[in-house]
């Protein structure tokens, strides 16, 4: 939250970096005028507590949410908070306000993540959908893991819903190559987590190429339609 929305500015503030040292110092035998720079910087902590508590109030007791006021990344913290709350409907309101305010593009791709799975959950798959295509269109400014995720979905979505499972194919294969990149810059911990998600990359990619496959074959052997009109 900008401290300036909470209707106060912290001006001439002590860097916490330096308070340790201030106090060490006077213990000492060091002046004492330093801790009261010290004293401020804790007063202004307390007064900041005191606004952000009554800010959040305000905001959880509205039922919809004045973005004048608001920066995209509040939006989107209070997003991530009323869904963990159950308040479904608001969080994604909320979310959608935040990306179209704006974002940093780090947070960009995470809101629309968060947007396409609480449309999923509603039954939205469409709408999910275009989020998610919006993510891989934009890939190259992009959070790796937000572009995986949404080709991941993607080729559900293609396969599950669609059908198209030359589509579902494309993006299997394009999550799978992620994939592979992603691991070999991943520390050792997070590499089980991605052979995983290597294994049902593989397997749905398998499984995709099996149905094309049967469906070509089933094609070819359709009998002769000028044949069959002449029996």
């Amino acid at each position: 939250m900008n401290p300036t929305l909470l209707g106060w500015c912290r001006q001439g503030d002590v860097s916490s970096k330096f308070i340790p040292q201030f106090y060490f110092d006077y213990l000492r035998g060091g002046p004492p005028e330093p801790l009261l720079g010290v004293a401020r910087h804790n007063q202004m902590d307390l007064r900041g507590l005191g606004a952000l508590f009554g800010k959040i109030n305000a905001l959880l007791a509205e039922e919809t949410n004045s973005d004048e006021d608001m920066h995209g990344l509040d939006l989107f913290g209070l997003s991530k908070f009323l869904h963990r709350r159950g308040d479904k409907g608001r969080a994604q309101v909320a979310c959608a306000q935040a990306v179209d305010l704006g974002l940093p593009e780090e947070f960009h791709s995470r809101a629309q993540c968060h947007l396409a799975l609480m449309a999923k959950r509603k039954g939205e798959h469409q709408r999910a959908a275009e989020l998610w295509n919006d993510i891989v269109r934009f890939e190259s400014r992009t959070d790796a893991s937000d572009a995986i995720h949404a080709c991941e979905q993607l080729a559900i979505y293609y396969e599950q819903r669609v059908k198209d499972y030359e589509r579902a194919l494309e993006f299997a294969q394009r999550a799978r190559k992620l994939l592979r990149a992603r691991a070999n810059h991943a520390s050792v911990f997070a590499r089980g987590g991605f052979a995983r998600r290597q294994d049902l990359s593989a397997k749905r990619i398998k499984r995709l190429e099996r149905r094309l496959t049967k469906r070509v074959g089933g094609l070819l052997d359709l009998p002769d339609a000028s044949a069959t009109s002449a029996d």
